[in-house]
């Protein structure tokens, strides 16, 4: 069987405010706002990932399908990449040795203060358009006090091959036009 052929998935997820803090449960994908967590900038989430005796010698992608909205990930306590927007899928490399291990993303969803920052000097982009936020509490004063933060769009683990392509561009001239 080739390591693309196995797709893993992870989870429990648990979550927390502060790493060292007490975690709860946490759905994935999902809102940490919907989780009970109110008030917040900054979230960890974690799951035990179990990768089977015969390993993946190419190591394992770690797929985060939806972030809001900046997210650093860590295999065993390891920092393996980051990513900012809360739109776009992005792919990290993680270590594909046989065993428990544990993936961890922290993920940052700044509120942003009325007045001075909220609504017409936004520096992140939420919600429909990033300016009449999707969020728990909408257009107000009060709009922006809770977050929109998590793993929104789910994460997935799959198996790597010795051989991918990882972007893909087209170039196309234009007829006519003086080089």
């Amino acid at each position: 069987m080739s390591a693309a052929a196995v797709e893993l998935t992870a989870g429990p997820w648990q979550l927390a405010t502060d790493p060292d803090g007490p975690w709860s449960p946490a759905t994935v994908p999902g809102n940490w706002y919907l989780d009970g967590v109110d008030g917040a900038d900054t979230v960890w989430y974690r799951c035990a990932v179990e990768v089977p005796d015969t390993g993946f010698p190419h190591g394992l992608e770690v797929v985060v399908r939806g972030v809001d909205y900046r997210a650093t990930v860590s295999w065993d306590g390891e920092v393996i990449g980051a990513h900012t927007g809360g739109f776009a899928p992005f792919t990290v490399v993680a270590a594909g040795s046989p065993g428990t291990h544990e993936l961890t993303i922290r993920v940052d969803c700044p509120v942003e203060p009325y007045g001075s920052v909220w609504p017409h000097s936004k520096t992140t982009l939420r919600g429909v358009m990033g300016h009449h936020d999707a969020r728990p509490g909408g257009w107000s004063e009060r709009g922006q006090e809770r977050s929109t933060g998590g793993l929104w769009g789910g994460v997935q683990l799959r198996g790597r091959t010795p051989v991918a392509i990882e972007g893909l561009g087209v170039a196309t001239p234009l007829r006519g036009a003086d080089a």
